[in-house]
C-alpha cells in the first residue's frame, strides 16, 4: 500500500509581518499548521491534498497584495494615496485571508475524521507576478488576481448548488473586484508619475 503524503499547507502571514524590515516577498508561516495525514486514504485523502494546495495558492496571493502594500508605503511620496492604497489592498488580503483560514480548518477537519464540504481539485496556477518598483505595482496585483479569479470561479462552477464555499468564494470574488475598481484611479496615478 502507497503511503499518501501531502506538501504542507499555505498559511496566510499576519498583514503587518509585511512591514518589517525583513519582509522581502511572499510570506507564509507553518508553525502549529497541520499537514494531512499520512493515514489519509481515498476521498479524504483527495481532498486533503485539495484544500492544501488551495491554501498554498491563497497564501502566495497574500504574498503578492502584501509585497505590493509595503512597496506603496515606502514609495509613494503622497501619504494619503499611499494609506488609501494599502487600506484597500489590506481589505482585498484580509478577506482571501479568512478564505485560508477555512481550507486549513477544513485540512483540520479532515484529519480528524470530522464533517467538511468537499470542493474541486484544483488546476494548477501560473506563478504570479510580483511587484518590484513602484510602477509595477498596479498592474502586478491585477495581473495577480486576474490569474486567480477564472480558477475560484471555475471552482464555483464545479460545486453543488447548497456548498458553503459557493457564497464564501463568490463574495470574496465581488469585494476583490469592486475594491480594485476603485484602486485603479490611485494606481493609475501613481504609475504615471
Amino acid at each position: 500500500m502507497d503511503t499518501f503524503v501531502c506538501t504542507p499547507p499555505g498559511v496566510v502571514a499576519e498583514w503587518s509581518s509585511h512591514f518589517t524590515a525583513a519582509a522581502k516577498g511572499p510570506l507564509t508561516a507553518l508553525a502549529d499548521v497541520e499537514a494531512c495525514s499520512t493515514s489519509l486514504t481515498g476521498e479524504a485523502a483527495t481532498q486533503c491534498a485539495s484544500f492544501t494546495t488551495w491554501t498554498q495558492y491563497t497564501a502566495s496571493f497574500c504574498g503578492v497584495l502584501g509585497t505590493a502594500a509595503n512597496l506603496v508605503a515606502r514609495s509613494v511620496p503622497d501619504q494619503k494615496t499611499a494609506r488609501d492604497i494599502v487600506a484597500g489592498l489590506h481589505a482585498i488580503y484580509a478577506a482571501v485571508q479568512g478564505v485560508n483560514l477555512q481550507f486549513l480548518t477544513a485540512i483540520s477537519n479532515i484529519n480528524a475524521g470530522k464533517p467538511y464540504a468537499p470542493i474541486p481539485a484544483p488546476e494548477p496556477i501560473p506563478p504570479f507576478p510580483e511587484p518590484t518598483k513602484g510602477k509595477e505595482i498596479g498592474q502586478a496585483v491585477e495581473s495577480a488576481w486576474q490569474t486567480l479569479k477564472p480558477f475560484l470561479e471555475q471552482m464555483i462552477a464545479k460545486m453543488p448548488s447548497g456548498s458553503p464555499w459557493v457564497k464564501v468564494l463568490e463574495g470574496v470574488i465581488a469585494s476583490s473586484d469592486q475594491v480594485l475598481d476603485q484602486l485603479k484611479k490611485l494606481f493609475d496615478d501613481i504609475a504615471n508619475r
